[in-house]
């Protein structure tokens, strides 16, 4: 039996009540840790975990095959994006509540009982997010203000602490009560079917980042709201499946930032990113400069940031 059976069984042709979404990325034992923690802490409700396969060939599927044999895996020829592989359960999924769970996450007891709950009782509320903590016990940042380019530039320049208020972020929690926010991280998100119908899917041009600030901008426009849960509580190792490949993530993240800039705030909005982005990848590209001359980096690190900051321009 598999240590990620559901809690309740699940009559044949009837859904269950949560299909949880992870896309693996090289991921490895921070996928297996994380189905690991919903075996140990699993929701109390008829539940499907689907895992979708984006690095095929580096053995992680067979490893989750062979530990929990009752989660479905779906295996891509190549690395299709997170927004596309998403799609790719959400498009069929029937379950009235879906999780997007990133595969370097650990739910903790509870967290995902609380999650439903809300979403249950407030029929308004497309999303619910819960209190994420880094491994060490800090608080990490996972509700935001939809992005403006006041945190473009501090996204450039670093003038002010990534937490600042400034940057977008909401003050730290200081009570469990729920609070509605204007977009959430994608790592761990609980969407109501409903409400995917209504929005619709995940933009596929969004290779990777912004996916899920663009849904919450969507679901905000057709007059949802989006909670964040602090009670809710999931470990999450930031960037633990893409950390390995961090100038190319970069500059992903600054092809998707254009994207969203044109389709929510058009011609105007987006030159005015163009115009941060130059002048920041000008900043960025001198203080590499001074710090491969006084030897604090790498000639080799420079070389590869060549590109990247180009990349960021042409976006």
């Amino acid at each position: 039996m598999s240590h990620l059976a559901p809690t309740l069984p699940v009559p044949v042709g009837v859904p269950a009540e949560l299909t949880i979404v992870m896309v693996n990325y090289h991921a490895g034992t921070l996928l297996v840790d994380a189905l690991g923690a919903l075996a140990a802490a699993p929701p109390d409700c008829t539940w499907h975990v689907v895992v979708v396969d984006n690095s095929p060939g580096d053995g992680t599927a067979e490893l989750v095959g062979a530990r929990f044999p009752q989660v479905e895996v779906l295996s891509n020829p190549c690395n299709v994006g997170f927004a596309r592989a998403c799609n790719q359960v959400l498009r069929g999924c029937r379950s009235p509540y879906v999780l997007l769970l990133n595969p370097d996450t650990v739910v903790q007891p509870g967290a995902l009982a609380r999650l439903r709950a809300t979403l249950a009782a407030h029929p308004r509320v497309a999303a619910v997010g819960p209190r994420l903590l880094y491994p060490d016990g800090r608080y990490q940042h996972s509700a935001f203000k939809q992005p403006g380019l006041a945190q473009a530039f501090f996204g450039f320049f670093e003038l002010v602490p990534l937490d600042h208020p400034w940057n977008g972020r909401y003050p730290v929690p200081t009570s469990d009560a729920p609070r509605a926010v204007e977009h959430l991280l994608g790592a761990c998100l609980l969407l109501r079917r409903e409400a995917l119908v209504d929005v619709g899917l995940l933009d596929e041009g969004f290779f990777i980042y912004f996916e899920e600030t663009d849904w919450c901008a969507r679901a905000r426009r057709r007059g949802w709201e989006l909670w964040q849960v602090p009670a809710a509580v999931v470990v999450h190792h930031s960037g633990g499946t893409t950390r390995a490949v961090a100038e190319a993530m970069s500059l992903e993240f600054h092809r998707s930032q254009a994207r969203f800039y044109r389709k929510h705030y058009g011609l105007g909005g987006y030159l005015g990113l163009k115009a941060l982005a130059v002048a920041g990848v000008g900043w960025r590209l001198a203080r590499s400069v001074v710090a491969t001359l006084r030897r604090r980096i790498p000639p080799a690190l420079l070389a590869e940031r060549l590109p990247v900051y180009w990349g960021i321009v042409r976006a």
